[in-house]
């Protein structure tokens, strides 16, 4: 009987480590240099990444190219769970902010702004620049920049009415 016990013990808890192992997938873009890529953990290791191209991140690696660590944020919708329970959460953050960058009179210095702040505040500036009209003419263009002082040196200032 007990060697029973043991044999129902050897093939249950593999299997139920493996229903339960935690596994997450989705898209991930680093909020320096603008890396975009496509992910698939398990237990919190990337087991399959697939870069996805983006225009600023090939700006960025022909102008600038510093080395740094990548600071990925969350993009889009991701799923998590285990093969018993899964859930989807997903993230209207949008890098709108970057995507800027290379068309300014001076982006050099918006890369330098952009490096200069910490991920809290970067995660709340692009969150911020996301949410508005991004034309000049807009009044909620105006308020984001009265607003956020580090970035008025780069971005132009609102046109008046």
């Amino acid at each position: 009987m007990r060697t029973t016990k043991w044999i129902w013990l050897a093939i249950f808890l593999p299997a139920a480590a493996i229903v339960l192992t935690p596994t997450s997938s989705g898209h991930w873009q680093c909020g320096l240099c603008g890396k975009h890529e496509r992910r698939f953990d398990v237990l919190f290791v990337p087991l399959q990444r697939e870069a996805i191209p983006n225009p600023y991140h090939d700006w960025f690696q022909k102008n600038d190219g510093r080395p740094q660590d990548h600071d990925w944020m969350g993009m889009g919708c991701h799923q998590r769970g285990n093969l018993v329970y899964r859930m989807i959460s997903c993230s209207f953050r949008t890098m709108s902010l970057q995507d800027q960058i290379p068309g300014l009179s001076n982006p050099k210095k918006a890369v330098d702004t952009l490096f200069s702040l910490s991920t809290d505040e970067r995660y709340q500036e692009f969150a911020d620049f996301g949410r508005i009209d991004q034309s000049p003419a807009s009044v909620a263009y105006g308020e984001w920049w009265a607003r956020h002082p580090p970035w008025q040196e780069v971005f132009p200032p609102p046109l008046k009415k």
